[in-house]
């Protein structure tokens, strides 16, 4: 299943200035986001090699409410690469065209997910569906279905959550300003073991007045040889409603003669 926020950058909490962009998303209006994903290990041009191209289309419309926001997401069409098992692809597909009504603080932050447990109920029994197919043919069952749907029916509420939800952090960035660069560790789970690599950002002002916020991490993963990875991003962020227009990351990890790079693009429209 994709993850479609990006790995958050832990640093120094410091108050926000006040040209800072705070969450004001517009009201009423249809936002169409998709996330796009290509691997590439340079055997084959990327270009040719759509089995290895994965992507997430969804919509999300924003209403007042009394103490915040309701953002009403609907997941519109699923794909996974190659080499994702079928079955996490059919769990998220149980969802393609269910609107799920999620409740926002005036921050923007998740306070609830209406009717989560009935969709939660929907992605397990699709993962359920899909791991009953995959055991069909021989050797595709290594794991049996029910030791493979344990941590899925026993996720806690605040789990559900984050896997329900989670997308919307992908498309807004609260608290960005204009600063010069300066040192930043990210965590990365894009390799088997999850790494924190270090690196610089900065953020400067576009000539439209959008921010636009310019990382690149790196560091040692533990592979067999001993690898690296570096991260590259960029991320353009509407000043006035911290809506992101566009999202760019490339996630490059050597280890011996083989690179594996992992470009993943966020469009807002």
């Amino acid at each position: 299943m994709m993850i479609d926020a990006p790995p958050a950058a832990v640093q120094a909490i410091a108050p926000l200035p006040s040209s800072a962009t705070r969450f004001a998303p517009p009201l009423g209006r249809v936002i169409r986001y998709t996330v796009d994903e290509t691997r590439s290990d340079g055997r084959a041009p990327r270009v040719a090699r759509d089995a290895d191209r994965s992507f997430v289309e969804r919509t999300v419309t924003f209403a007042r409410t009394e103490s915040g926001y309701l953002a009403t997401v609907t997941l519109l069409r699923t794909k996974a690469a190659r080499g994702v098992p079928p079955v996490l692809e059919r769990g998220l597909a149980a969802l393609v065209g269910r609107p799920i009504l999620v409740s926002l603080d005036a921050a923007g932050q998740v306070v609830a997910v209406e009717d989560r447990d009935a969709l939660w109920a929907a992605v397990v029994e699709g993962t359920r569906a899909g791991l009953a197919e995959a055991c069909r043919v021989p050797g595709r069952c290594a794991i049996p279905p029910k030791q493979s749907l344990a941590p899925l029916e026993a996720m806690p509420p605040a789990g559900r959550e984050r896997m329900l939800a989670g997308s919307l952090s992908a498309i807004f960035a609260t608290g960005l300003a204009p600063h010069p660069a300066r040192a930043v560790t990210q965590a990365s789970r894009a390799s088997a073991t999850p790494v924190t690599l270090t690196g610089s950002e900065r953020v400067d002002r576009s000539a439209d007045g959008a921010l636009v916020l310019t990382r690149t991490v790196s560091g040692a993963v533990m592979t067999t040889p001993p690898g690296t990875m570096r991260i590259d991003s960029e991320r353009v962020v509407d000043a006035q409603t911290a809506l992101t227009r566009t999202y760019r990351e490339t996630t490059t990890i050597s280890a011996g003669s083989t690179t594996l790079t992992i470009v993943r693009t966020t469009v807002v429209s």
